[in-house]
């Protein structure tokens, strides 16, 4: 595991708590909690195509893009991949680890160098203990990745093919 950030220069800190406070789960947030937030941090760079955790890993917290992007895909029966969603700066993802003692339910891959920061589990509590509302910004931004994913199934599972593909190209 990377050093928690409380190990990184200043410099550093006030980077990451500039991503933090650009990720709409902490967008309404005061400058100490983000500042204490971001101590508690640990940024992880990673190359291309690399894994930034597996279906059923431990869940240790969530995530905050902080540059590149990062996939969330499954693998089927058959091997076939199925991406769930691409997330970019400065967005979260997998939140709903926090609610659960299960591990993640999806891997997570680099698709270009990228750098994401680990919100611990316990940091997070602890903000929520303080502050009650961030619990509410973390169901709001569970809830939109539900909405996205709800869309993803409607075009898979509702429209012909000849409508996925020209949402597609649009895209």
């Amino acid at each position: 595991m990377p050093p928690a950030a409380r190990d990184l220069p200043s410099a550093r800190l006030t980077a990451i708590a500039a991503t933090l406070a650009r990720c709409r789960l902490f967008a309404a947030s005061a400058p100490d909690d983000l500042a204490q937030l971001a101590t508690a941090c640990h940024p992880t760079r990673l190359e291309k195509d690399a894994f930034l955790f597996r279906e059923g890993d431990t869940a240790t917290g969530f995530f905050v893009v902080q540059a590149g992007a990062i996939s969330i895909q499954r693998i089927g029966p058959g091997g076939k991949e199925m991406i769930i969603h691409i997330f970019r700066p400065p967005e979260s993802f997998a939140e709903a680890t926090l609610a659960s003692d299960g591990g993640y339910p999806a891997d997570a891959r680099a698709i270009e160098p990228s750098t994401v920061l680990l919100v611990p589990r316990q940091a997070f509590v602890d903000i929520i203990r303080k502050r009650p509302e961030m619990a509410l910004r973390m169901l709001g931004s569970m809830s939109l990745h539900l909405r996205a994913l709800v869309a993803r199934l409607d075009d898979l599972q509702l429209k012909d093919v000849e409508t996925r593909l020209d949402r597609k190209s649009v895209v």
